[in-house]
């Protein structure tokens, strides 16, 4: 038997499963263990076909680390058959889009539309019959691209309705163009097998036309206009894509379960009456799914524990033998929620057990683990990490009050920053096709976006105009741009998860980070004695409201020497009050001379007494936690001085981080500091001189690239042709108010601008050697906003590219604050120094102490091993 050839016996069964099992749901054990064991006896198309139809088991009940192992078992042979795929379409085409459907579910979309696109390139080019293929592989096509904007969107802010609406738009007329051309793609035997494809396709497209509508309804959007014609009711069009697609699912040759409950549950969020009966038709026909999501439902709205007892015992209700990892999630989920919005302490499940909140929250943690190895990190952070955030908080709380604070602080180390610390380990192979393609697109879309921002350069203005552009340099993407800027966003992710390129994340599951810590601190001399200062802030819910507490530990080579839990009253109001007296909104204002700042500080100051239990400590990292990320903290001396004038005082974005390993011996190359400054144009837009307008440091050894000349193109040529000890950039930065997350913060150039997408896609190694890098740029240092997990973004990026340390502002920086700044640098003898700055240092060194309040919005951010290779000598 050849290895292309297609069984008659392997054709007649999967034939068999294509028109009587697939479409019914009828799925048992011997199914599946008859198609693993085809897969382990047969080769060729017979293999491919098996697995096909693996897989599509897989999606419908979400087995998606099955799913992942058949596709990787499959892969090679299926590209050793593609050249061959005539002879088998039908066979080549399912077993791509099924690929595809895996590869979606687990929120690979690159991966996902390259298969959907291979699929629906076979099927037109096959003969007549395969393009019934079309409307379904052309449905999944858009869909990715669609959830790929809906997975980015929930980090939307502020005023985007209008980039919604109009992406919204893209995708219904694409789905509309797809509905129109299908009569040409219908087969002409309607009973055979490829009218059932061409049927689920068609029921497809509506469905997920029906689900644009639905999201925009989630967005509270209540119509669109298309072409200038308002086209009815968003909840309407809905209503009637829906139907559309049960029509389909129900015609008499096509008799389509799963799309018939996929309508009917979409039919059954706009119209109350119609959740009855969909309900019933899924408890009582096979789809697993779509059974536990009823119970789910059903638990959380159960008016006491012998109603919610019942659902949990149902026999279709699983809690973990299960190979849908997410429904075993959202199941616990559910049961947490009951318990949350009830005075019940416990509940009881399957096998005699019974469940605590605790217990909940780490069966939750457990499945999430799990789940890290099925799903992109994109997706990961979206549906699990926000899921579990709840536990996390939980979990923690517990172990604070308890007493247990290593535990608090190793479980909390492993959670806090975890998607950004993943994202910051990825391995990027850059000489892949989709590397040079997406590069492609992130410089066009940046063209597009600094195109708007020159044309605002051109308009005619007054002096009070001049100004009002001036301040809002880092806000000026207007709703035209934010599409473009969308668009970056997404091209930058779709980097960043390429599926193929399996990516090196850091592995934390098996590490003890608190013994960790505490062995690296013994182990730095008594000279140089450190401490870390971890912050935590425990949000969650409990007896239907939400519970937040604000906890401090300190943590030297002995261990513990102090937990804390913070009393001040009205915490978060506190903070608000430090943010507006640093000055975000008073730029100009000498922080020096502000004692409102000193005044708030010393509130936490007194609170802690930190300064008296700090004898004999010579640097202190602290770690932060939600808005305490924006707050200078160093200043928790006595009345809310600053610790830095008795020692060094560094940040860290996670414990994680602070024990991060990442340099290298280059450090010692470097007798004399050697530096590469960048001054891009100056604050007034409309200036196009090349006059510096910046203070640069007054370095021995310096390389500047100023104002029209600080390209990207120039500052990397300059920076890649020597080995510079220190790299400063005194540059705007642009920070998307209406996106809230911190890979939209971004550095300019006056011709681009760099984003932690950027820093991130470069070689690991490429910071290598540099041992501080100065951002004096605007808000570029912080955004503006917390995400607890991502405030930090463009310095975590910068780390993970092993720069040594770098310095950043908390607030917005003007003019008259850089150049202060730069002004103490220069008369504080650092700057021929090959090491890295010490902002203690500069700040003791100063000659002129009335400039000291201009140091306290900078803040220096490393790990550990900056101590470690300064005062050690690391070991070789």
């Amino acid at each position: 038997m050849t290895a292309n050839k297609f069984s008659d016996d392997v054709r007649e069964f999967v034939n068999y499963f294509d028109t009587k099992i697939e479409r019914f749901l009828d799925f048992d054990e011997c199914l599946k263990e008859h198609l693993d064991c085809l897969m382990e006896t047969r080769n060729g198309w017979d293999k491919i076909a098996a697995a096909c139809r693996r897989m599509i088991i897989c999606d419908r009940e979400l087995d998606l680390k099955k799913g992942k192992v058949l596709i990787d078992k499959t892969d090679d042979d299926f590209k050793n058959l593609k050249d061959t795929y005539k002879e088998q379409p039908y066979e080549a085409i399912r077993y791509a889009n099924t690929c595809g459907l895996i590869s979606y579910r687990r929120g690979n979309y690159s991966n996902a539309l390259d298969y959907f696109k291979q699929a629906k390139d076979m099927a037109e080019k096959s003969e007549d019959d395969m393009k019934c293929f079309i409307p379904d592989t052309t449905s999944n096509i858009i869909r990715s691209d669609f959830e790929l904007f809906v997975q980015v969107l929930p980090d939307v802010k502020g005023d985007y309705i209008k980039t919604y609406e109009k992406r919204s738009l893209d995708f219904i007329r694409m789905y509309t163009d797809a509905i129109k051309d299908s009569p040409k793609q219908k087969p002409d035997n309607k009973n055979g097998k490829l009218y059932l494809i061409y049927g689920h396709g068609m029921a497809s497209l509506y469905h997920n036309l029906g689900e644009v509508y639905g999201k925009a309804i989630s967005k509270k959007i209540t119509k669109f206009e298309y072409g200038g014609n308002k086209i009815g009711t968003i909840n309407s069009e809905a209503k009637k894509a829906n139907e559309c697609s049960l029509e389909w699912g129900e015609e008499k040759e096509i008799n389509d379960e799963y799309r018939k409950l996929q309508s009917k549950r979409a039919l059954s969020y706009l119209n109350v009456e119609k959740s009855h009966e969909y309900e019933e038709d899924v408890l009582n026909g096979g789809w697993q799914r779509g059974k536990q999501m009823i119970y789910q439902k059903r638990i959380k709205e159960s008016k006491n524990v012998d109603e919610a007892q019942r659902y949990i015992n149902a026999n279709d209700f699983k809690l973990d033998e299960m190979g849908d990892k997410i429904g075993i999630l959202y199941n616990y989920d559910a049961i947490k929620e009951f318990l949350i919005n009830s005075d019940v302490d416990l509940i009881g499940a399957k096998k005699g057990n019974n469940l605590t909140r605790l217990d909940i929250a780490q069966k939750k943690i457990d499945v999430a683990e799990d789940l890290r190895s099925e799903l992109s990190p994109l997706l990961y952070k979206r549906q699990v990490i926000n899921l579990i955030r709840d536990d996390v908080a939980y979990i923690t709380h517990n172990y604070l009050d308890e007493g247990n604070y290593p535990k608090a602080l190793d479980f909390s180390g492993k959670y806090s920053n975890r998607s950004l610390i993943e994202l910051s380990k990825i391995n990027i192979n850059r000489d892949s096709e989709r590397f040079s393609n997406q590069e492609k697109k992130i410089s066009e879309y940046k063209t597009n976006i600094l195109n708007i921002e020159d044309d605002m350069k051109r308009i005619e203005h007054t002096d009070d105009c001049a100004k009002v552009l001036s301040t809002k340099l880092s806000t000026i993407l207007s709703n035209e741009t934010d599409e473009d800027f969308l668009k970056l966003v997404f091209a930058y992710e779709d980097i960043l998860k390429q599926p193929r390129d399996s990516p090196v994340t850091y592995n934390i599951e098996d590490e003890d980070l608190y013994k960790t810590l505490i062995d690296r601190l013994r182990n730095i001399p008594d000279e140089e004695n450190t401490a870390v200062l971890k912050f935590f802030f425990v949000e969650f819910k409990q007896k239907g409201k939400q519970s937040r507490m604000w906890w401090s530990l300190l943590v030297d080579r002995n261990g513990i020497k102090e937990a804390k839990k913070i009393s001040l009253e009205d915490f978060e109001e506190w903070i608000s009050g430090v943010k507006d007296v640093l000055g975000y909104c008073k730029e100009n204002k000498h922080i020096s001379k502000n004692k409102g700042l000193y005044e708030e500080m010393n509130k936490l100051s007194k609170e802690l007494e930190l300064y008296k239990k700090l004898d004999g400590i010579k640097n202190l990292f602290i770690i932060p936690d939600g808005g305490l990320f924006q707050l200078p903290l160093h200043l928790l001396g006595e009345n809310g001085h600053d610790l830095r004038k008795s020692m060094n005082v560094y940040y860290s974005p996670s414990l994680a981080q602070l024990l991060d390993m990442n340099m290298d011996d280059s450090f010692h190359d470097n007798e004399k500091a050697n530096y590469l400054w960048l001054t891009s144009p100056t604050i007034d837009l409309h200036t196009t001189s090349n006059k510096p307008c910046l203070k640069k440091p007054s370095a021995e050894e310096i390389e500047t690239i100023e104002c029209m000349n600080a390209t990207l193109n120039s500052f990397k040529e300059s920076y890649e042709s020597n080995k510079f000890t220190h790299v400063g950039f005194s540059t705007h930065a642009a920070f998307h108010d209406n996106l809230v997350t911190a890979y939209v913060s971004s550095i300019r150039f006056s011709d681009s601008f760099l984003t932690p997408y950027d820093i991130l896609l470069l070689p690991t190694d490429y910071f290598s050697g540099v041992q501080t890098i100065f951002l004096g740029a605007c808000s570029g240092g912080s955004s503006k906003y917390t995400d607890e997990n991502e405030t930090v973004g463009v310095v975590t990026a910068f780390l993970a590219k092993k720069a040594r340390s770098i310095i950043a502002p908390l607030c917005v920086i003007t003019v008259l604050r850089h150049d202060r700044f730069i002004e103490l640098v220069n008369e504080s003898g650092v700057l021929n120094s090959p090491n890295s700055w010490n902002l203690s240092d500069i700040l003791k060194n100063s000659k002129n102490k009335n400039k000291l309040g201009y140091l306290i919005p900078f803040v220096q951010y490393a790990n550990l091993e900056l101590v470690e290779e300064r005062y050690m000598k690391k070991k070789k």
